[in-house]
């Protein structure tokens, strides 16, 4: 591998061939000449079956991308800590695999980290693949969030560029957090760190696909935790505590709600996170968060005109 790496993709796998081929070939056709690596991390340590993901990548004959097999199982923010310790880049992003890189994603990147200077994150709002046929096309906008953001959103990690030393100094991905390691790893690099966010601008495509993610002991767990890490930024918000905390009560309700609206198949699992009591809101702190939501984004809005024009 050229010492010259600028970026490290990482995709970090178990069991999921067929999408993971469709993850690798949407980045292999973009590498061109850059100075980038692609390392498959498989998690699946214990079949004695050859993964046929090795006759793939061999016959994409670019020794740019590798594959890299597990010793052991080391979970899920196990091997994504291990994408961070292999990183060979300047930059890395962790792509999940069953996600899609669209067409210019490397053009953008390479640009973006050309042209923004102090930034350790260039990082983009999700679009789901059942999103994109309906987005309509809008202009790019550039700005640096504040801590509100993981109140009133977050962004996805797969794809995501992260400065590889920053991500060290945070100490990557903490275990006690599953199944949201990655949330709470952007709020620790969102509150020490300078990071750009685009919008309107899809690069990944998201596709929901079922996992065991979806199962209603892991929901159970993820909104626990959200709630719990959401309440840790009231000391770093603008806005008085008392009534940041009850917008994260309302905020964690309303994402309990697209959940069961958007994701979740089974009746039993909907019921059960409807009837949650800890994450229940009420009507005048739920529409209280939706206006202070509106109020974020005229705030994004005005505060994006000055970066505009830094990447075209």
């Amino acid at each position: 591998m050229n010492d010259n790496t600028l970026i490290t993709i990482a995709i970090p796998t178990y069991k999921r061939y067929e999408l993971l081929c469709d993850t690798i070939n949407s980045i292999a056709c973009q590498l061109n000449d850059y100075f980038v690596e692609v390392i498959v991390l498989d998690n699946d340590a214990d079949s004695k079956i050859v993964n046929p993901i090795v006759d793939f990548i061999y016959n994409l004959n670019d020794p740019r991308i590798t594959y890299h097999k597990n010793g052991k199982n080391l979970g899920m923010v196990g091997n994504w800590n291990q994408c961070l310790s292999m990183a060979r880049g300047k930059w890395f992003t962790i792509m999940h695999d069953d996600d899609i890189f669209l067409p210019d994603y490397m053009h953008f990147m390479m640009k973006a980290i050309r042209n923004v200077q102090n930034i350790q994150c260039i990082a983009f709002l999700p679009k789901y693949s059942n999103e994109l046929s309906k987005s309509k096309q809008k202009e790019a906008i550039f700005y640096k969030p504040t801590i509100e953001l993981m109140l009133y959103s977050n962004f996805h990690m797969s794809g995501v560029m992260i400065d590889v030393e920053t991500a060290k100094k945070l100490n990557g991905f903490n275990h006690s957090f599953h199944p949201i390691a990655d949330y709470e790893f952007n709020l620790r690099l969102l509150t020490n760190y300078n990071v750009l966010l685009v919008k309107n601008k899809p690069l990944v495509e998201i596709r929901i696909i079922e996992n065991a993610s979806m199962n209603r002991s892991i929901f159970d767990t993820w909104f626990e935790k959200l709630y719990i890490i959401r309440s840790r930024s009231i000391k770093k918000s603008l806005i008085p505590s008392y009534i940041y905390e009850k917008l994260i009560k309302a905020s964690v309700w309303l994402d309990v709600m697209y959940a069961i609206r958007y994701w979740l198949n089974d009746k039993d699992t909907k019921a059960f996170l409807y009837q949650h009591r800890i994450y229940r809101s009420n009507i005048f702190w739920t529409y209280s968060f939706k206006m202070t939501n509106y109020i974020y984004k005229i705030k994004v809005h005005f505060s994006s005109k000055r970066l505009s024009r830094l990447i075209g």
